[in-house]
């Protein structure tokens, strides 16, 4: 199961638990909830919430990193002109400006058009620390609800795996974003061969050095596009 799947399986499931309490509840037309109980199955709801909101964002910004990357890399080859007095520190200075000016402008256009609830925590950790932060909560509530007696032990020890499961699940949230990726990493190692003479090291170079994420292989991308796709260096 990719990752996307994987959390969205395991939100689905606790809304669905959380629904179930709260339709045994109405039928047993009994107050048996508590204020607190209220609160922690809110937490479970607000939790899926966050769940299918972060996925969203994960995905708007790799569309966006995409789509944003191409123009950046070739304005920042423009401004730099890595094709006057070409060198290797030269395109790689290039490189890293118009990676880090994609990346903060993918993640401003991303969060402008999805905004982040302001309780989801740190938008800047790791993804990892996010989002087991974001599990933390969840995780709290079963234990709760076990111990209320609101679930059975077996419940709450299947809901809590299927909880760190989900963390465990590599994927990451590309999609087919991956295969675009993967795609225009080996157009710029191709690029690298040519304009360096076929250079196999320089089209290693290219190939790794800028195929980490979606932002920064498409601004390589532009870059060469800028330089004259798979166009050797001019000879003085």
């Amino acid at each position: 199961m990719t990752y996307p799947n994987a959390m969205l399986d395991t939100a689905h499931s606790l809304g669905a638990l959380a629904d179930d309490i709260l339709q045994k509840s109405s039928e047993n037309n009994s107050s048996y909830l508590t204020d607190e109980d209220i609160r922690v199955l809110g937490d479970i709801s607000k939790y899926v919430q966050n769940t299918i909101t972060l996925l969203k964002r994960g995905i708007t910004a790799k569309k966006v990193g995409l789509a944003a990357g191409v123009p950046v890399g070739f304005g920042m080859g423009k401004l730099i002109d890595t094709n006057d007095n070409p060198s290797g520190w030269k395109t790689f200075g290039a490189y890293f400006a118009a990676s880090l000016a994609s990346g903060l402008t993918s993640s401003f256009i991303s969060n402008m058009m999805l905004k982040i609830p302001n309780d989801m925590g740190n938008m800047t950790m790791k993804a990892q620390e996010f989002e087991a932060a974001l599990l933390g909560k969840p995780i709290d509530s079963i234990i709760y609800l076990r111990d209320r007696g609101l679930i059975t032990d077996a419940q709450a020890d299947g809901y809590n795996k299927k909880l760190l499961e989900a963390l465990k699940t590599e994927d990451s949230l590309d999609g087919g974003y991956k295969y675009a990726r993967y795609a225009i990493a080996a157009a710029n190692a191709y690029h690298g061969y040519k304009r360096n003479g076929d250079d196999i090291v320089m089209g290693l170079a290219w190939l790794i050095g800028t195929s980490a994420d979606t932002r920064t292989v498409s601004a390589a991308l532009g870059l060469a596009i800028e330089q004259g796709f798979a166009k050797p260096i001019a000879q003085g």
